[in-house]
Parts: C-alpha cells; sequence; structure tokens
C-alpha cells in the first residue's frame, strides 16, 4: 500500500516519544526496524525517502548514545550523506542536512577522535547558519549544534575565543528556542556546561557558575523523571556544585554533587555508554570528600566497590573514553 511507509514512520514516532519519556530500549529497538523497514519501502526519489533517510539516522544516534556500537555511528553519518547529495544549495531543506550531518560528524569525532570529523562538522554547521533564516523553526537547533563543535573545538586546542563564541552560539540558540520545546532543557544544558567550563578556565568568572546552575536547575522543573535528559540534567548539576565546592568549600555543595550523580548512575545500565562518564564523575566526588576528611561509609558496602571493581575491568575501554573526555582529570 503507497500509506504503508508514512503508517510505519507514524508509529516509530510514537514509540520514540515513548522511549524518550520512560526509557525502554526495546521501544528504540522497534523504531529502528520500523524505519528500516519504511525506507526499504521509500526509494529515492520518493518525496519521503530525505525524511526517512533523516529519522533512521536519528534513531541510530540515538541508539549509539545508548549502547555505544561503533556501527550505529557509521550508519547513521552514511545515511546523512546520503540525504545531504539529495538537497542541493536550492533545496528549502539544504540548511537541516548540513546540520544533521555535522551533528553526526561530531559525534563520530568524539568516539574516533579524527580532527578531519570535527573540522568538517564546524564547516558544514557555518553554512547551515549562512542558508538558515532566523525564522526557520529549526533555526536554534543549529545555532546550539555550532555551539558545541565550537566548545569541542576549544577542548583540543585551549583557544578561548572558541570557547566565548560557543557561549555566544547557546545564548542565541537560547533565544530562539521556544520556551516549552522537547529540547529546551537540551538547549539550557549545553549552555550551562559551556558556562561552567569558562569557570574553570577563567576563575575571575564565578557568576558563570552561578549562572549554570540555575539554568539546569530550571531545566529539571520540566523534566520529568526517567526522561532519556533527565541523568545528564543531574550530572551537569552534579558537575557545576562539586566546582562550587571546589571553589567555595562549601561541604554541602559536595554532598549534594554526590546524592546527584549517585542518582543519575541508578537510571543507567552498565553497559551503556553513559554509564563510564557518570562512574567517572561519582568517583571524582567521593576522593573529594574523603580528602576532606570523610568517611570510608560513603563508598557504602563492599559489594559496591565489587560491582565498580568488576565494571571497571569488563568495560575498560569505556572507563579510558571517560578519562578522556573528562578534562584536566589524570
Amino acid at each position: 500500500h503507497p500509506d504503508h511507509p508514512e503508517l510505519l514512520n507514524t508509529l516509530s514516532t510514537a514509540l520514540q516519544t515513548r522511549f524518550e519519556q520512560h526509557g525502554m530500549q526495546s521501544d528504540l529497538d522497534e523504531v529502528i526496524l520500523f524505519h528500516q523497514e519504511a525506507l526499504s519501502l521509500c526509494s529515492a526519489p520518493h518525496h519521503g525517502h530525505f525524511k526517512l533517510l533523516n529519522n533512521l539516522a536519528a534513531s541510530l544516534l540515538t541508539h549509539y548514545d545508548q549502547q555505544g556500537e561503533l556501527n550505529d555511528i557509521n550508519d547513521a553519518v552514511s545515511l546523512l550523506q546520503e540525504a545531504f547529495v539529495l538537497c542541493p544549495i536550492s533545496h528549502p531543506h539544504h540548511p537541516i542536512s548540513l546540520s544533521n550531518l555535522a551533528s553526526a560528524l561530531h559525534i563520530h569525532f568524539e568516539w574516533q577522535g579524527a580532527m578531519s570529523d570535527l573540522d568538517d562538522a564546524m564547516s558544514l554547521n557555518w553554512q547551515a547558519l549562512e542558508n538558515h533564516h532566523s525564522s526557520h523553526p529549526d533555526y536554534f537547533a543549529t545555532l546550539d549544534n555550532h555551539g558545541i563543535t565550537l566548545q569541542a573545538h576549544f577542548d583540543q586546542y585551549g583557544t578561548l575565543s572558541d570557547l566565548d563564541e560557543a557561549i555566544h552560539f547557546h545564548w542565541e540558540a537560547l533565544k530562539y528556542c521556544p520556551t516549552g520545546h522537547s529540547v529546551h532543557p537540551a538547549v539550557l544544558n549545553n549552555l550551562a556546561i559551556a558556562l561552567c567550563t569558562n569557570c574553570k578556565q577563567q576563575q575571575s568568572a564565578p557568576q558563570d557558575l552561578d549562572e549554570a546552575i540555575w539554568l539546569i536547575k530550571e531545566a529539571l522543573e520540566v523534566v520529568e523523571l526517567g526522561n532519556a535528559g533527565h541523568s545528564e540534567l543531574l550530572n551537569t548539576l552534579g558537575s557545576a556544585l562539586q566546582m562550587q565546592f571546589e571553589q567555595l568549600g562549601t561541604l554541602g555543595d559536595l554532598h549534594q554533587a554526590i546524592s546527584l550523580s549517585r542518582e543519575a548512575i541508578m537510571l543507567f545500565q552498565p553497559s551503556q555508554l553513559q554509564y563510564s562518564t557518570l562512574l567517572q564523575g561519582l568517583l571524582k566526588g567521593l576522593e573529594l570528600q574523603f580528602s576532606k576528611g570523610g568517611s570510608m561509609a560513603f563508598i557504602e558496602s563492599p559489594t559496591t566497590l565489587k560491582k565498580i571493581h568488576s565494571w571497571a575491568l569488563t568495560n575498560f575501554p569505556l572507563v579510558l573514553r571517560a578519562q578522556h573526555n573528562l578534562k584536566g582529570d589524570p
């Protein structure tokens, strides 16, 4: 039936929404299967082919974010490159195809570390901004993506102008992102991360940290427990409070940071990609607490230590990757 691909896509969208609300991996797996089936029934030059390429790529990127399977990101990049070819500069979706491909290349850079991916992502985002009108509903997403790639460039080279620009683009993204939009909390989170980074680099800017904490608390007010972005917000707030403790020495900030890290890590399985980064953050907070005279009781139990040790041995490559991503840590 000619409407079958569109029906599959509609079903996938509903499952994607349920996954974002409840985090059930089985929903995401079905999303990918339905997108793949729809794409197989709708080849180019069908008008829906471009949309299906992007939707399948987006679900694969989400799956990669959950499971860390490199094939997912490789397949997503290939799909988005195909979508890009279908959208010449005169095509109304040209800026979106540029921005989507840039996002995938940035994620690929995070895993593989090839600077060419990051350079290409920055170039594509800039082209997308030049071709996007500010009235376009996706304009804020391109601004936000460009801010993310600029911060990644700063992380590699330490050029403060990159960080300043990243903060500028995140503020612009927030200005154009409607309050109540599903990704509004993520835009707040990305800005908060950039402000925390700036505070860490320039100790004379503590107001950035205050603002970051306020932004994350605002985002947490509208994100339900179990939502796919909830744990990331908890982790960012925990990191900001830990940084505030390091500046002001208020133990309450450190205790709250550790509590938030524990809460965030409980939302993931050890096999998931984010688990390693969250565990690194928790262990850093526990180390700080112990160095300030805290009791070993905060570790909770030998069973907890055994679980952490077992997980680390099984997932050593993820530990190394998380440690690499924690800039400034030994």
